[in-house]
C-alpha cells in the first residue's frame, strides 16, 4: 500500500487526511492507534491484511481524543474486529454519543460539524485510560493527559520504540513540528504545557495527526523553538 510508511520495525503509519497508526504490539496481535474518517475501515484493515493481521488479530483500538476525524470508522472497526476500546475519561462520553468535543472554531464547526452528526455511530468506550496508566501491550505504552487541542486529548508513548504519539497536540503539515492552528485548539496555554511534558520525555520519534512522523534529531531547531515559546501560540490559519 503506497500510503503506509513504515515508522519503526514495529510502527506503522496510514497516511492520508489524518494519520492512523498500525502497532505491531507482538506477533500475533496488532493494535490501531486512531480510527480515522468516516468510511476508513475498510482501508485500515486492508492495511493491517498487508501486513499479515486479520481482523481477529486486531484486539485494541487506542483513541487520542474524540474529533471525527479520529473516530470517524471507530464503530465499523470494532464491529470488524472486536476489539477494545481505550480513550481517555474526558472523551468517553463524547465518543459514546458520537458528539464533538466543544473546541472548534466557527469555521472549523462549519466544515466538520454537520460531517461527524452524519456519520458518526455511537461506539463504547471499554476501558477508560488516563495519566499515569501502562497499558500492558508491547512491552508497555504509557498514557498522557496532553489536554490543548482538546480538553480531553491523550498520547501514547511506546517507549520500546521511541515512539510519542501526541495526535494534534502538534502537527507538522506545514513542513515544521508546531501546534494546531488557533480555530482547532481548545487552550493554547495548555497545548504549551502538554507540549513540554512530551519532549521532557525525550522520545526518538514524534508522531502526529496530520503530517509525517518525525525523527526528533532532525528537527532540532523546531524543539528548541517549542521549548522556549512559552506559553506557546497557535497560529491561526483560516
Amino acid at each position: 500500500m503506497r500510503d503506509m510508511i513504515q515508522v519503526t520495525p514495529r510502527v506503522y503509519q496510514l497516511d492520508g487526511i489524518v494519520n492512523v497508526y498500525l502497532l505491531k504490539t507482538s506477533e500475533d496481535e496488532l493494535t490501531i492507534l486512531d480510527a480515522g474518517l468516516p468510511g476508513s475501515g475498510r482501508r485500515i484493515l486492508k492495511a493491517a491484511q498487508e501486513l499479515g493481521y486479520g481482523p481477529q488479530a486486531i484486539r485494541h483500538l487506542l483513541i487520542t481524543h474524540a474529533d471525527v476525524d479520529h473516530v470517524g470508522s471507530l464503530a465499523g472497526l470494532v464491529k470488524a474486529t472486536g476489539g477494545t476500546v481505550y480513550a481517555g475519561p474526558i472523551s468517553k462520553p463524547y465518543i459514546e454519543a458520537a458528539k464533538t468535543p466543544p473546541h472548534l472554531g466557527p469555521i472549523a464547526r462549519l466544515t466538520t460539524g454537520w460531517l461527524g452528526q452524519l456519520t458518526i455511530r455511537p461506539t463504547r468506550v471499554d476501558q477508560a485510560v488516563d495519566e499515569g496508566d501502562t497499558l500492558p501491550l508491547g512491552e508497555g505504552i504509557e498514557v498522557y493527559s496532553t489536554p490543548g487541542h482538546t480538553e480531553g486529548s491523550l498520547s501514547y508513548y511506546w517507549r520500546e520504540e521511541g515512539v510519542m504519539f501526541v495526535a494534534d497536540l502538534l502537527t507538522t503539515r506545514s513542513g515544521k513540528l508546531e501546534p494546531m492552528p488557533a480555530m482547532v485548539t481548545w487552550d493554547a496555554s495548555a497545548v504549551a504545557n502538554s507540549t513540554h511534558k512530551v519532549l521532557a520525555l525525550l522520545p526518538d520519534i514524534i508522531a502526529v495527526g496530520h503530517g509525517p512522523a518525525v525523527a526528533t534529531n532532525t528537527i532540532k531547531e523546531d524543539i528548541r523553538q517549542l521549548q522556549t515559546s512559552v506559553p506557546l501560540t497557535a497560529r491561526p490559519v483560516y
